[in-house]
């Protein structure tokens, strides 16, 4: 009768979808097949066979599931991104030509989201000049005499406590492609 038990045990297991498709699993249920062979065969009792079954059931899930923990916590973190992580998106010809030149003379004060020594420059076409381009054109080239007509960017110089630096040997072309890698890779959000 308990031969008659193990036969089937065996051939639902060895017949079972889940159990194909996870190969080193089925190896360790025949393992663990074997083993309580050994034990009914040396010890004839039934409850040996039934606990090495479960141990080393319990060992090939153990298994299987510390074997591919990693990867799960790795799509876990990818789910929930933060502020700094870097999102991949798509850049237009412009827009990469003005990744390099933000690089260059951006970044060390500005963020893209966060608030550094700079306001971050996330929508900053939305806030007060900056929506009209031949503005943002004469700011960047000459913050210093742009603060004397502007009160928004006297403002500026006042909360953060510095001035900032003139690039006059930028062309109103590369400030457009910084623009433009502005409002792609950091979209304003509505």
């Amino acid at each position: 009768m308990f031969d008659q038990v193990l036969t089937f045990v065996y051939s639902f297991f060895s017949k079972n979808t889940l159990l194909k498709a996870i190969p080193a699993f089925k190896n360790f249920y025949l393992l663990t097949f074997i083993f309580s062979e050994y034990f009914y065969i040396v010890n004839k009792q039934i409850t040996h066979i039934v606990y090495a079954h479960l141990l080393l059931t319990v060992m090939a899930c153990g298994y299987f599931f510390l074997k591919n923990l990693p990867d799960q916590l790795v799509t876990a973190e990818n789910k929930s991104l933060t502020v700094d992580d870097e999102v991949t998106v798509p850049l237009s010809a412009q827009a990469k030509a003005g990744k390099d030149l933000f690089q260059s003379k951006c970044a060390s004060c500005h963020n893209l989201k966060i608030r550094l020594t700079a306001p971050p420059l996330q929508g900053f076409e939305a806030r007060r000049p900056w929506s009209d381009r031949q503005k943002l054109y004469d700011w960047i080239k000459n913050p210093a005499s742009f603060m004397e007509k502007d009160r928004y960017t006297a403002s500026l110089k006042n909360e953060y406590g510095i001035l900032m630096t003139a690039f006059p040997s930028l062309k109103n072309e590369e400030i457009d492609n910084i623009v433009a890698y502005v409002n792609e890779k950091a979209p304003l959000e509505r």
